[in-house]
């Protein structure tokens, strides 16, 4: 089972030791916001760490998003090091689809005003993503952002066309 320290949740485990060597993946930060998201909708039943964990998986997003690639970077190494320049079209989407779900609950500060300023710059990526189970990722993300704001229609276009690519292969 992957263990958490201050960065964020660790990638692998042998059993339920924490494999250090592995590092980190924006992946599985993600997925760790979402579901940390979830507990935190749970209302006067939240474990008490929900938002804490909330908070260091969004701060991991934050971490993993290179302005200059306007990408996230997938796998860090233990030692905090990026081992790739972009991650692959699968962390990016789930990346989004976790600060958009983020976004969309605005229980944890901080999760509108980092990443969604993001999201213009990232959209426009997204309708070239190769393998459907990626767009679909993406296309999650940007359903949690349009129901946050819902007029925008440069959001709505991509959206759009994802949905297409995903129903022309059905």
């Amino acid at each position: 089972m992957p263990d958490e320290d201050q960065t964020g949740i660790v990638e692998h485990a042998i059993f339920v030791v924490p494999n250090y060597p592995e590092g980190y993946s924006t992946d599985d930060n993600a997925r760790a916001l979402i579901v940390a998201i979830q507990l935190e909708e749970l209302g006067d039943n939240i474990p008490v760490a929900a938002h804490e964990l909330a908070t260091r998986y969004l701060a991991f997003l934050w971490l993993a998003f290179d302005p200059a690639t306007k990408r996230f970077r997938n796998c860090l190494s233990y030692e905090h090091q990026w081992q790739e320049l972009a991650g692959s079209e699968d962390s990016h989407g789930r990346a989004l689809w976790g600060s958009e779900r983020c976004s969309a609950e605005q229980k944890t500060p901080g999760c509108g005003e980092r990443l969604g300023g993001y999201s213009n710059t990232l959209f426009p990526l997204l309708q070239n993503f190769e393998v459907l189970v990626r767009a679909l990722f993406a296309l999650l993300g940007l359903e949690e952002y349009l129901e946050t704001l819902p007029g925008d229609r440069a959001a709505q276009r991509v959206a759009d066309a994802l949905a297409k690519q995903l129903l022309d292969h059905i």
